[in-house]
């Protein structure tokens, strides 16, 4: 199965009518957030992608390093890759499967798996937030004492 009829039979399956692949890309929304199956022909992989979205800039610099913590062997992420997009700073985060072993089935799974995981950095991001907004009266930042998994309860 192309990545076209792919997506058109993903689009179908989910009653999604205006599902376009413009440059190999198609952008959907699932779940309020934006998520997009890219194409790379090169690769012979479709890429699902998840904007995650901005940390405060305050705590750009310690978020982006959980989040390369997380990256390590992929064994946090679940498998997905994090990462900074360089036109906006929004943290995202994607993971790429073989086209050749993928039919809408297939797709679905791994579509609703990155949607997850974009879900679960989205709350640690607002969960960052809170946490600024309400520092405890000891001082003690919150983002510093997430547990060494790199995970941090919600």
């Amino acid at each position: 199965m192309d990545y076209k009829d792919l997506v058109s039979g993903f689009a179908a399956r989910y009653g999604v009518q205006d599902a376009v692949v413009e440059d190999g890309v198609c952008t959907l929304e699932i779940d309020g957030m934006n998520i997009a199956l890219i194409n790379n022909d090169q690769a012979d992989t479709v890429t699902v992608y998840g904007e995650i979205g901005l940390p405060p800039p305050d705590a750009n610099g310690r978020f982006g390093g959980l989040m390369l913590q997380a990256n390590h062997l992929l064994a946090k992420a679940g498998g997905a890759v994090l990462c900074q997009n360089p036109e906006n700073g929004a943290y995202a985060i994607f993971q790429s499967f073989p086209l050749a072993q993928m039919d809408v089935e297939a797709l679905s799974s791994n579509v609703e798996a990155v949607v997850n995981k974009t879900e679960f950095w989205r709350q640690i991001v607002a969960g960052y937030r809170e946490a600024e907004a309400v520092k405890p009266a000891d001082g003690n930042d919150r983002f510093d004492s997430i547990p060494e998994n790199g995970f941090m309860q919600v």
